[in-house]
């Protein structure tokens, strides 16, 4: 289903800047946008090197990884939440919404979330290192004291032959997947917790990991001009333009698009706007798995296994959605994709519980339901992405035939970068502040130049009593939450407007 979600053209200046560094690493010039994310653009790289198309090469990585997540998930959830459990877990995440879109989606978004499910399929089968331990410990009590001297000999064997490479593997494994994708750092950063006397191992391992990726850098951009580019780069993120609480601090509005990312777009649960019927039923079944977990572990019924795994998650995630929230751009449902994962730990968790609390066909209905519900929701929307171009496509296509090329302007946002890839022709620009679109508009206006604004403009709104509306380019907010929406306006000074927007 990624596959089938690939879309027909770069979709965002993210992807157009990504496709850039494919034949040209170079930060400085935006190809690719710090902080870079040299892994995947490696791995892009292979692809387009190995035949494959331009946009296939930059979606392949996520669709290589998620493929490989799938089932090694999978695996790591049996031991611990029983064969039903897994397989649903497993399915969940392979059909997640925002998990299928951007696992074919030329970003390195679909890449860096394969890569955290990886990394924490590992860190699930780690888990068991110990609790088989202890039980093959007491399964050799009341044997001898020679024999229960040798079972604890081999106990100690095999904890400490985990403390000495696992944990190291680990780290690099997480420090490597930090190079697909750096903003998934906080869903790792706490998982040495559970490696008592490994943790100091995992650090090292995983400045290894990163070390592999960051030294390159450095030596390709130069330590002073990488430093300029973060410095910058951070800075913008924080204050201007990165979407941030410090950028957005309307709390009202960073919890609707929380809930919404998280809920609707995420997970395939019924939102405003989203209200398919098999997304009411997916929730019941969630809130079900949910609340069998909270009953079992009061009661104490809650088995080793699914603890462990729903621990892990919550490891996982809470960092991660206290980071997004504060840190990241909620209008942007993608910076929410790691908790797809933790999200499919803890329902299959949650039904390993119900199993506990409903034996018999109801809890294995209930685990067949789940997927066969998010298969609903999902195949629309990856069939939607792959066939129609992205809104900020179709704009640049209708302006190249509708519009004259000579003495025409458009304002706009992010999709300047498009207009530069697809319609070189064109004059477009981003203003780098808000406060200097009127003025600009009004400059060029007074000059003759037919100037245009599309609603993703910064300080557009300043200009609302001049715009006349001119076309206007959708698609389901489920499948871009950002610029799902753009409105093209002709601006024309107060003394000659036609209309108002």
């Amino acid at each position: 289903m990624r596959l089938a979600a690939v879309p027909p053209a770069l979709p965002d200046l993210d992807a157009v800047n990504f496709a850039r560094s494919l034949t040209a690493f170079d930060l400085a010039a935006q190809a690719p946008h710090f902080p870079g994310y040299p892994i995947y653009v490696l791995m892009a790289r292979a692809f387009r090197f190995l035949g494959a198309g331009e946009i296939l090469a930059l979606a392949l990585p996520g669709v290589a990884l998620g493929g490989l997540a799938i089932p090694a998930l999978g695996l790591a959830l049996r031991p611990l939440v029983g064969e039903i459990p897994a397989l649903t877990g497993a399915a969940i995440f392979a059909l997640a919404p925002l998990a299928v879109l951007f696992g074919g989606a030329p970003s390195s978004d679909g890449a860096g979330l394969g890569a955290l499910a990886l990394v924490l399929a590992a860190h699930l089968s780690a888990a068991r290192v110990l609790p088989m331990a202890a039980r093959r410990g007491e399964s050799h009590e009341g044997e001898g004291d020679r024999r229960e001297g040798s079972a604890q000999d081999e106990i100690r064997r095999s904890v400490d032959g985990f403390s000495r490479y696992g944990a190291l593997l680990l780290g690099a494994a997480a420090g490597l997947c930090v190079g697909i994708r750096p903003s998934f750092l906080p869903a790792m950063a706490f998982l040495p917790l559970l490696l008592s006397g490994s943790r100091l191992r995992w650090l090292l391992g995983a400045a290894a990991g990163v070390g592999a990726w960051l030294l390159p850098m450095v030596a390709i951009s130069g330590p002073a001009e990488l430093l300029r580019i973060a410095t910058s780069f951070l800075a913008g993120h924080g204050s201007r333009w990165g979407g941030t609480i410090v950028a957005r601090p309307a709390l009202g509005d960073r919890l609707s698009d929380f809930g919404f990312d998280l809920a609707a777009a995420n997970l395939g649960l019924p939102w405003a706007g989203a209200v398919h019927p098999a997304r009411f039923g997916l929730a019941l079944l969630v809130f079900a798995a949910g609340a069998a977990l909270v009953v079992a572990w009061r009661r104490g019924l809650l088995p080793r296994g699914a603890a462990s795994a729903a621990g892990l998650a919550i490891l996982s995630c809470g960092p991660y959605a206290a980071w997004a929230f504060l840190g990241q751009n909620l209008e942007k449902a993608r910076h929410l994709l790691p908790l797809a994962v933790g999200a499919a730990i803890l329902l299959a968790a949650g039904l390993a519980a119900l199993r506990e609390l409903l034996p018999g066909r109801l809890s294995a209905t209930a685990a067949a339901l789940a997927p066969a519900t998010l298969l609903l929701v999902s195949a629309p929307l990856a069939k939607a992405q792959g066939r129609e171009a992205s809104p900020a496509i179709r704009l640049v296509d209708w302006v190249s035939s509708a519009l004259p090329a000579e003495n025409a302007m458009i304002f706009t946002g992010e999709e300047a970068r498009l207009f530069e890839r697809y319609a070189p022709e064109r004059r477009a620009a981003r203003v780098g502040d808000p406060a200097d679109l009127a003025a600009s508009a009004q400059r060029l206006a007074a000059a003759g130049v037919a100037v245009y604004v599309t609603s993703a403009a910064p300080g557009m709104s300043s200009l609302r009593t001049e715009l006349e509306p001119v076309a206007e380019f959708r698609c389901d907010r489920l499948i871009r939450s950002w610029s799902h929406d753009l409105r093209l306006f002709r601006f024309r000074p107060a003394s000659s407007s036609k209309g108002t927007f």
